[in-house]
């Protein structure tokens, strides 16, 4: 769920922060149970970012490189808190913060200020 700078005259519409939700679905197919969604995170919050613009998602994205743990609590929530038993590690990790980096995947130059530690070649081949 976004929240969005509001609908008012001379409003940015800019992003402001997201929250995600989840839902057992296991639970919720139980008969006569009512679907519980479950706030998993906001982005703000989560992350401590001061707003949710464009730069500060870079950021975040530098950020992820230096810090493990704010890096695997990403993870966490990118498999909405079920990842994978292997975690994400040296490749997986160059390779899913260039992705996020760029939208071009033979493209390394947007991946270059994120100081990947295997040849741009290799870190495709997890994509």
């Amino acid at each position: 769920m976004y929240e969005v700078d509001g609908s008012y005259p001379g409003s940015s519409h800019a992003v402001l922060d997201h929250e995600t939700f989840i839902l057992n679905l296991t639970e919720a197919n139980v008969p006569g149970a009512e679907p519980r969604w479950q706030r998993l995170y906001g982005a703000r919050e989560a992350y401590g970012m001061a707003s949710a613009f464009p730069a500060d998602w870079d950021l975040l994205i530098r950020r992820f490189q230096d810090d493990e743990r704010l890096f695997q609590r990403f993870w966490y929530h990118f498999h909405k808190g079920h990842p994978p038993r292997e975690p994400c590690l040296e490749a997986c990790k160059a390779a899913l913060l260039c992705a996020l980096r760029t939208g071009r995947s033979a493209d390394p130059n947007l991946c270059r200020p994120l100081r990947p530690a295997r040849p741009f070649r290799q870190i495709q081949e997890f994509w």
